[in-house]
């Protein structure tokens, strides 16, 4: 598993801060000892597990956490859903679901009807989804523009292993979906 980004307290609270603003509810928290644990249960669940967890289950170890531990005033579900998606998009993965679905899905949580192995493994399906969507974009962006078809082909696991033979000062190009499109991504050079 390639180096995680993880989601830092200040951040969490930048998050329920916004959810609360825009969607209404007390702010504030109600123990933070609980938003602790929750935000490091998918950091100790990565340590501690005997084979290396993968994204879904991190994902729902901070969206389980967050509900469970009910560790703000207001906002837990909406502030664990919002810190759940921003882990899997900083990470280069996101969900593929109706609004009503994911409305149901934090729902379930909360009220029992879905234990965090269920939330992993319906997360997974969702990434799965997000990344059936990409990889059509990304062939149907190829087809239009094949001379950049290859640069598709790469995937997140190749990554490391590939600036491991990358000489200094060598110009790196990084293709993004965006939407229909692709943007080429340059490092910035000294």
């Amino acid at each position: 598993m390639n180096q995680l980004i993880w989601i830092a307290d200040g951040v969490a609270l930048a998050i329920h801060h916004r959810q609360i603003a825009e969607h209404g509810g007390l702010e504030g928290i109600r123990d933070e000892g609980l938003l602790e644990s929750a935000l490091s249960r998918p950091q100790n669940f990565l340590a501690y597990s005997k084979s290396p967890p993968d994204m879904a289950s991190l994902a729902a170890a901070y969206a389980y956490g967050i509900v469970k531990n009910h560790p703000f005033v207001d906002g837990n579900k909406r502030t664990a859903y919002v810190v759940t998606r921003t882990f899997l998009r900083l990470n280069g993965y996101d969900l593929q679901a109706s609004s009503q679905e994911k409305y149901q899905i934090w729902i379930d949580l909360a009220v029992g009807k879905l234990s965090e192995e269920e939330l992993s493994e319906e997360l997974a399906q969702q990434i799965r989804q997000f990344e059936e969507k990409v990889y059509k974009n990304a062939e149907t962006i190829g087809q239009k523009y094949p001379e950049i078809a290859e640069l598709f082909e790469t995937k997140p696991t190749d990554i490391a292993q590939l600036q491991k033979n990358i000489a200094p000062d060598t110009l790196v190009i990084q293709p993004v979906l965006l939407g229909n499109k692709a943007t080429l991504f340059l490092p910035e050079t000294n």
